[in-house]
């Protein structure tokens, strides 16, 4: 376990953020009714690795999270889920576990075929039941089979007609297994208006309890935890939901907000990933009732230790701005078994006048980001005459500023041709680390570098990856600790030595990606790297490449400082 804590490479930041959700707090709670939390001790070197496992390791349950185990699966992948399950209890979340089974096919409606067909369905959850159970007790967990009558089934349709009406009845055992730390296994059984027990579908029992957890805890001041799920996981033998910029490999993160309907109508997989819509259509539907924070995991039972890696940094196994084939020549684990996390995320919208754009919530946005004062006329008067587009996420919570530049009668370039320069890139802070970056970058991509490529069609609400691509330069204070990262995207940068920002005393580096005019996505991006004038890697030209990057150093040094 240790070493799976470790192998999740947890930042600094990630094991805040996760001890804040997950490690236990100082409580009034009666010793008889909850047991006593214990604090972590406080590590000499809290930014080490061995000091983050530890105050990682050391915690008790705080939380739940809901899991869906969909199944066929042989003993031994059953144990190796089961492992995962017993380390998200050790690690401070309460797994809260529904069974699914691909064979059942079941439609949460008061009617069976035969009562011999409703009999044999219900002996075969039983059993999955028992032998989940009767697992996670022989590898050393607690479990708790919860009574069939949790779940009631109306005779009504769902909210906003989404499947039929199935609600929690009592979050009263639920609760009681939860605060004696016991794993709560629940069989897609329900009691419907007549008192009958019927089967229903696992998608609605486990929408069914994201709706009671969140409701409940808020209904119920005197409860004595929060069980409000953080986590959705969804374990099947498929993976991931496929994605066509990635070549049929699963996507890395969905921002539910403006990619949903998106994948739905590009998608080509229904053979070989025959439940991957539904799982995302439950993941839809179960973060809607959930915190801001809580997100959702499709994955493959051959990847357990993701189960982990998401419980404590809450991303994806890798960023998806980076492109597909810079991930698969860099790391080993991408492939058909690579998870997809899913959040609610925001909208993405692209403006191209400057007359939408709000100053005042750019303004509050661009100052809490760089946590410096806006010179607001001279940035907006400046942004109204050379403004390409703006990209916004959600409402002002993050932007990508794009402006035209020219450069002199001189330049290699023709005088009609402007170059694409990246004035601002900003998330606010309370946002970091919720994957809005990544969002936005690939928005950016879609819209610059990338147009033309079939990893770019995406509805972003600009030009759909449809249009001739473009360079796109931007330049970043040398002494800026956002710069690897922007190296990891770019295709080269270069450090302005003898040339300084107007208004401004810092040196700077320049950061380019080129055009991807051979339509092949990110391969081209990394065969195309350069890192300083006069040296020439993986096939780039130095000579036809020096007159440009003359040009568009010329450019970034004319360009003045925003800020007071």
């Amino acid at each position: 376990l240790i070493l799976s804590v470790l192998q999740a490479h947890p930042s600094a930041r990630d094991s805040r953020v996760y001890l804040k959700s997950f490690a236990p707090q100082v409580s009034s709670t009666k010793p008889d009714e909850l047991k006593r939390a214990q604090i972590p001790p406080t590590p000499t070197n809290p930014d080490s690795p061995v000091s983050v496992a530890d105050s990682i390791l050391y915690t008790s349950p705080q939380h739940t999270g809901l899991v869906k185990i969909q199944g066929p699966f042989t003993d031994r992948q059953l144990a190796s889920i089961v492992d995962g399950i017993i380390y998200l209890k050790t690690l401070g979340l309460v797994p809260i576990i529904v069974i699914d089974h691909e064979s059942w096919q079941v439609k949460s409606f008061p009617t069976y075929p035969s009562p011999e067909w409703r009999e044999g369905l219900r002996a075969q959850i039983a059993h999955e039941s028992n032998r989940l159970a009767d697992m996670i007790e022989a590898r050393g967990g607690a479990t708790r089979p919860m009574p069939a009558d949790i779940f009631r089934l109306g005779d009504g349709r769902g909210v906003g007609g989404d499947g039929p009406e199935v609600w929690v009845e009592s979050l009263a055992s639920l609760r009681s297994a939860v605060i004696y730390s016991e794993i709560p296994v629940i069989s897609p059984v329900a009691l419907n208006s007549s008192c009958a027990s019927v089967c229903i579908s696992a998608d609605d029992a486990v929408k069914a309890l994201a709706a009671g957890l969140a409701t409940g805890q808020t209904e119920s001041r005197r409860a004595i935890m929060d069980l409000t799920p953080l986590r959705l996981m969804i374990i099947n033998r498929e993976g991931g939901i496929p994605s066509p910029a990635r070549n049929g490999h699963p996507h890395l993160s969905i921002n539910l907000a403006s990619e949903y309907d998106f994948i739905h109508q590009t998608f080509r997989w229904k053979t070989s990933h025959p439940t991957s819509l539904a799982s995302l259509k439950l993941a839809r539907t179960c973060l809607s009732y959930l915190p801001n924070e809580a997100s959702a995991l499709i994955v493959s039972h051959r990847s357990p230790k993701s189960l982990i890696a998401n419980l404590i940094t809450n991303k994806p196994a890798h960023s998806p701005s980076l492109g597909h084939a810079t991930l698969l020549s860099s790391h080993r684990d991408v492939g058909p078994a690579t998870p997809t996390l899913i959040r609610k995320g925001l909208p993405i919208r692209v403006l191209r006048d400057f007359g939408q754009v709000d100053q005042m919530k750019m303004t509050e946005l661009l100052e809490a980001s760089f946590r410096q004062k806006l010179n607001r006329s001279a940035f907006y008067d400046r942004l109204s005459q050379t403004m390409k587009f703006v990209i916004i996420a959600g409402d002002y919570q993050g932007i990508a500023v794009v402006t035209d530049e020219w450069i002199n009668e001189q330049s290699t370039f023709p005088e009609e041709s402007p170059i694409a320069y990246l004035d601002k890139f900003a998330v606010l802070p309370s946002l970091q680390g919720e994957g809005i970056v990544d969002f936005l970058w690939g928005a950016l991509r879609d819209e610059s570098f990338g147009l033309g490529c079939p990893t770019s069609l995406n509805n972003n609400g600009g030009l759909g990856g449809k249009g001739v691509p473009m360079d796109l330069i931007w330049r970043s204070k040398v002494s800026n600790p956002v710069n690897k990262w922007y190296w990891e995207r770019s295709n080269g940068h270069y450090k302005l030595k003898d040339r300084r920002i107007i208004g401004s005393d810092h040196q700077f580096s320049l950061f380019w990606c080129l055009a991807n005019n051979n339509h092949e996505g990110g391969s081209l991006r990394h065969q195309n790297r350069l890192e300083s004038p006069g040296n020439e890697k993986h096939g780039v030209d130095q000579f036809k490449f020096l007159p440009r990057l003359k040009d568009w150093s010329k450019v970034v040094s004319r360009i003045p400082s925003c800020w007071l």
